[in-house]
């Protein structure tokens, strides 16, 4: 790619020299506040790091706990084309213009853009170039959530080509980001076919065992089917000890601050997979109700939204949001229970979450047909014979899977070079 002719410096360290020709113009230029009230049953929106303002509930939604609250009154009218930010999180990237008519919550701030060329607003905003700007503006005592004043927002600089470079740039980050979105979708797509796999392997054994000869006998479940006659069936009710996860009060400022305790979230399982020790979050022993802590070696399964029947084990004692409920194998049944063989089975009861969901609004779990849903267990000589058959069989899978993510990762990567090389004048598409 070529570069401009002649640049100058921008005054911004980790920008540093941008065409000579560009203008620097601080985003009080481009945005009017807006604070009209949402009405009747508009899309409740939220404000996402990757990918800006989504409908709530959508997966990778991970903001604001995905629960849907009560009272929607005070809820801010957002117009397709306005751009929205999480003032608490603007520092992660949550921000972005919006493509729906909806709502947000009163906390958000809510503005009609005023710059011409939307996309290119979008493109450059959005990218990795502009969040240190988000970052040095925002200011608190907690580093999961500093707030951004709206002065401080208009102060923020931006970059701005002539009309006909702006065009140019959308064409081009348009076809190249194309390209490697396309590439994304299809390693997507393999790692979808991956876990289907893998679960369908995970179900057969846990629900069938691995000897084929093995007589079989009704589980008295039309969606189970069919399980080993020798093995024990016990009511999820009457296997687990459930609570729910909760989200301590985000106004004290002693729950969060120099925590010790995890706190998961669907976004620490998209981070480190479905056995959880260390978590993004923390929080203070101050911050735990009569219930204590979740104990390691205990199970979590979302209840509600998009990723509802994703499960993990607890491998550290925490706590875990209200998106969760806490398994915990009873007492009485712990000493007959490989935990492994609970791990795998906890497939399947997801997917009976999901599969048995309330969509009618927003989807939540129908907790009364998974507690009466059941455990198949087999001795514990066999839970431990088909734990070893299925680390054996999936862990193929599981690489797989795992050089799949990195490749993604590679190609989101570069994704992200391009656009802040380009939105920034470091090369010239023009």
């Amino acid at each position: 790619m070529a570069e401009y002719s002649e640049y100058k410096e921008s005054g911004i360290p980790w920008i540093g020299k941008i065409p000579s020709h560009w203008d620097i113009i601080p985003l009080r230029a481009f945005l009017e506040l807006t604070s009209n009230k949402g009405y009747g049953h508009m899309p409740l929106l939220s404000v996402t790091r990757e990918k800006g303002i989504v409908l709530r509930g959508d997966k990778g939604d991970d903001d604001n706990n995905n629960i849907i609250p009560e009272d929607l009154s005070n809820y801010k009218l957002v117009k397709a084309g306005d751009f929205v930010i999480n003032k608490m999180k603007s520092w992660q990237g949550s921000y972005g213009l919006s493509d729906y008519d909806g709502i947000v919550s009163p906390a958000y701030f809510t503005y009609k853009l005023k710059f011409p060329n939307k996309s290119f607003f979008s493109r450059a905003l959005r990218s990795k170039a502009y969040i240190p700007f988000f970052m040095q503006y925002s200011k608190g005592i907690r580093v999961d959530q500093w707030d951004l004043k709206q002065n401080a927002l208009k102060s923020i600089p931006f970059f701005v080509p002539p009309k006909d470079e702006q065009e140019a740039i959308v064409a081009y980050l348009d076809k190249v980001t194309a390209d490697m979105d396309k590439a994304i979708a299809a390693k997507e797509r393999i790692i979808a076919s991956l876990e289907e796999r893998l679960k369908i392997i995970i179900t057969h054994a846990v629900t069938r065992g691995i000897n084929p000869d093995t007589p079989l006998k009704n589980s008295g479940i039309d969606w189970l089917g069919q399980i080993p006659a020798h093995w024990e069936t016990y009511p999820v009710r009457h296997f687990f000890d459930f609570r729910n996860g909760y989200t301590p009060s985000k106004a004290n400022t002693s729950f969060w601050t120099n925590g010790t305790i995890p706190w998961f979230r669907m976004e620490d399982i998209r981070k480190s997979g479905r056995f959880l020790d260390k978590s993004i979050q923390y929080v203070t022993p101050s911050a735990l109700n009569n219930g204590g802590t979740f104990e390691a070696g205990s199970f979590i399964l979302a209840i509600c939204t998009a990723s509802i029947g994703e499960h993990a084990m607890l491998i550290a004692d925490s706590l875990v949001n209200q998106q969760f409920a806490n398994l915990k194998i009873r007492k009485s049944l712990s000493t007959r229970t490989d935990s492994m063989f609970i791990f795998y089975y906890m497939y399947v009861l997801g997917r009976f979450c999901k599969d048995t969901a309330n969509t009618t609004t927003f989807q939540y779990a129908d907790m009364t047909q998974v507690k009466n849903f059941i455990v198949p267990l087999p001795p514990i000589e066999e839970q431990q014979e088909i734990v070893k058959f299925l680390e054996y069989n999936t862990s193929g899978i599981d690489t797989a899977i795992t050089q799949q993510k990195k490749l993604i990762d590679l190609l989101r990567e570069r994704k992200n070079i391009i656009i802040n090389e380009t939105v920034t004048g470091k090369v010239k598409v023009i």
